[in-house]
């Protein structure tokens, strides 16, 4: 990549991760939604190239059908509280380890290497300590933060830094993301139905895993 090319690329990568993270933040608003439904955000998505580029927007338009088929605003927000918060014992677990253990029991031991990514990063994630480690919405912040310190520092001249950047990013991507957020769609799908978060979360899943190709490619400038 040339320098133009590779600063698009680490724009494209703050975006989105940035707009993931915000989908399992909290509940949306309209600000939220206008974003979503932006020709800007499918440019941004187009950007992701090479075979996976269809399914990607596939995947944007199913999330937007899925919004529109909603009553409205109000009905997605609860969407949001039913699935991710309670009451009750949620039917899609949105944490890591519960995914990758056989316990649903929170706070496990499988917690630790995720602390220490974001501690080894010099970052604590959004809502830190109040929202456990692994939950999707602090790993997909964390991604965000990465993304945009890579930009940064390639933007003031410190590749060297920038890369190590990148580095990181895809090393949490391998070890612990793309682990389970495929996990967490299908969960989310059969549990609550066809709905806006399943389909949001199938997203999240296919830019995760185009993303390392991205990174590789980042990398090897």
């Amino acid at each position: 990549m040339d320098s133009e090319t590779t600063l698009i690329a680490l724009v494209n990568r703050q975006f989105l991760y940035e707009l993931l993270a915000r989908t399992y933040a909290e509940e949306p608003d309209a600000t939220y939604m206008d974003i979503l439904r932006a020709e800007h955000t499918r440019d941004e998505l187009g950007l992701v190239a090479h075979e996976t580029t269809e399914s990607i927007l596939a995947a944007y338009d199913a999330a937007l059908d899925a919004l529109d088929s909603a009553e409205d605003l109000t009905a997605i927000q609860h969407d949001y509280v039913r699935i991710f918060i309670g009451p009750g014992t949620l039917k899609a677990d949105p944490w890591e380890s519960v995914h990758l253990s056989d316990t649903r029991a929170l706070f496990q031991q499988e917690l630790l290497p995720i602390r220490d990514a974001y501690r080894d990063a010099g970052f604590l994630p959004a809502r830190y300590p109040h929202v456990q480690d692994d939950f999707i919405g602090l790993e997909l912040d964390f991604m965000a933060k990465l993304a945009g310190a890579a930009k940064q520092e390639w933007e003031t001249g410190n590749h060297d830094t920038a890369r190590e950047r990148l580095a990181q990013s895809r090393s949490f991507l391998n070890d612990h993301l793309l682990l389970w957020v495929d996990s967490l769609a299908r969960a989310i799908e059969n549990g609550y139905g066809d709905g806006f978060y399943a389909r949001a979360t199938q997203l999240a899943a296919l830019i995760a895993e185009r993303d390392v190709d991205v990174l590789d490619a980042l990398l090897a400038n």
